[in-house]
């Protein structure tokens, strides 16, 4: 790709992430776009959705400039079968450019009031056996190159990362909505008891429970008691029940009262689950007040997030680097590289914090060190827990090894300085296993297996080292081992 060119891609792809960063989607694309007709120099361009069929459209949206002189139009199944050479890129499924489009024989002419055609070039976003998009541009003022087909092309594969995180921030929130109003609606609240403290939480709807602004029970015992005596034997069985099958879920109808006497029918649902870190249970569960209607569908919200750091879930990690996988033949074009690289973190010394210190302290810690991978990383990587003292790292636009290795020695060194915690300094480190995607594959369960696989040998080197798959772990200065 000519240096000036992949400098310009370069800057459109910073300007990109960082301009849609507080966007939702249907801005972002608009700000995509625009950004792709000045990086090919063109004078108009088009975004448009392809549906699963694969015969229809989902026609989205024109350049500031194209709907300035032609109207634009919305149709969410415009047939692929009416569209002239404008979907061409759809129908070959690779890039195309007609630098003469008056000479072309297969044209189908243009809307009344649309602008001249001279010269235009479109390229679909391929996932796997679905075309997802294509983002077109028209009227440059010299001839479309190769290299601007390698721009728009490279373009385009971020263009869809940025447009699926958007797309999933868009329906947790949709989705936390609609949960709030489902809870609103069918009069529920949810509540977490960690068994071993006997500490019970509940969310922000427990005016279910007391009817007012009196306070949410904070012990089971204190829930206990605001059911009916004649139910509490078959409350206590439901909660022993959940003890004994972890993962099952339990129901169970009980009468409650509230604090001003009002009786009230509630449906509970409770399920128990291992610590995430240490042993014992914590038994989550939710009450619903069914006294107008007792055949009310049950609602269980499915989080993408960890709840304590807030970073993303296993769950979601394996959603985004199925994605990135998916896109990495695509992604060969891109100025810093098309490849991946997945770090998979287990922090070390960890364990005697907790002991020590109590899991509220390391609590606190976890908290310091997901900011910490938050600071070190891009916006465009993927920082999640994956378990009680397990993070990942999704590194994208990985054009070497040394991509990878330079974020890994970045990570010990950040986790490695000393953390302040209630007047105490504590000192952990962390050891990482990478596992290398390119153009050439390897599976989201393969990549997970190795990155896996070179962390445990990191851990059993002595830790505060990384390690690519299939190599030797490699210290790194300064780091303490454990």
């Amino acid at each position: 790709m000519d240096r000036a060119i992949d400098a310009s891609l370069s800057r459109a792809l910073a300007e990109l992430w960082r301009g849609s960063a507080a966007l939702g989607v249907n801005d972002a694309i608009q700000h995509g776009l625009e950004l792709a007709v000045g990086l090919t120099g063109s004078a108009i361009g088009y975004f448009h959705f392809v549906n699963d069929d694969q015969e229809t459209l989902e026609l989205v949206t024109w350049s500031a400039a194209t709907r300035a002189v032609c109207a634009a139009w919305t149709d969410r199944h415009y047939p692929v079968s009416k569209a002239g050479v404008w979907v061409d890129c759809l129908r070959t499924r690779a890039p195309v450019v007609h630098n003469d489009y008056e000479a072309l024989e297969h044209k189908r002419g243009l809307p009344d009031g649309h602008v001249r055609l001279v010269r235009h070039m479109n390229v679909p976003l391929v996932e796997g056996p679905l075309v997802r998009f294509i983002v077109g541009v028209g009227n440059k003022p010299t001839d479309y190159t190769d290299d601007d087909v390698a721009a728009l092309t490279a373009f385009a594969a971020d263009l869809w990362l940025l447009i699926q995180q958007k797309q999933e921030v868009a329906a947790l929130r949709h989705r936390a909505g609609w949960l709030a109003r489902i809870q609103r609606i069918t009069r529920s609240t949810g509540f977490e008891w960690d068994i071993d403290a006997d500490a019970l939480g509940f969310d922000g709807n427990a005016g279910v429970l007391t009817g007012g602004d009196s306070a949410a029970p904070h012990t089971m015992a204190h829930l206990r008691h605001l059911v009916v005596e004649g139910d509490r034997g078959a409350f206590s069985a439901a909660l022993d029940e959940a003890r004994r099958a972890p993962g099952q879920l339990v129901g169970e109808v009980v009468r409650m009262e509230r604090p001003d006497g009002r009786r009230w029918t509630a449906r509970l649902m409770l399920r128990a689950d291992p610590r995430e870190r240490g042993s014992g249970l914590v038994l989550r569960g939710v009450l619903q007040d069914i006294s107008d209607e007792l055949n009310a569908e049950e609602y269980r919200h499915k989080a993408f997030h960890d709840y304590l750091t807030e970073l993303a879930n296993r769950e979601m990690l394996v959603h985004r680097l199925s994605g990135a996988v998916a896109l990495l033949p695509q992604r060969t074009g891109a100025p810093s590289g098309g490849g991946l690289a997945l770090h998979m973190l287990d922090l070390d010394r960890f364990k005697p914090v907790n002991d020590t210190h109590g899991h509220s302290m390391g609590d606190a810690v976890l908290k310091q060190v997901a900011k910490r991978l938050q600071a070190i990383t891009r916006r465009s990587d993927v920082v999640a827990r994956v378990g009680g003292d397990e993070f990942a790292i999704l590194q994208l636009d990985v054009s070497s090894p040394e991509d990878a290795a330079t974020l890994a020695a970045k990570i010990i060194a950040a986790l490695s300085e000393p953390y302040e915690v209630d007047g105490r300094t504590l000192t952990i480190g962390v050891s990482i296993g990478i596992a290398l995607g390119n153009e050439c594959g390897g599976t989201p369960d393969l990549l997970l297996r190795d990155a896996d696989e070179a962390l445990y040998r990191c851990k059993a080197a002595g830790g505060g080292r990384y390690a690519f798959h299939g190599e030797a772990p490699v210290p790194s200065p300064g780091a303490g081992e454990g």
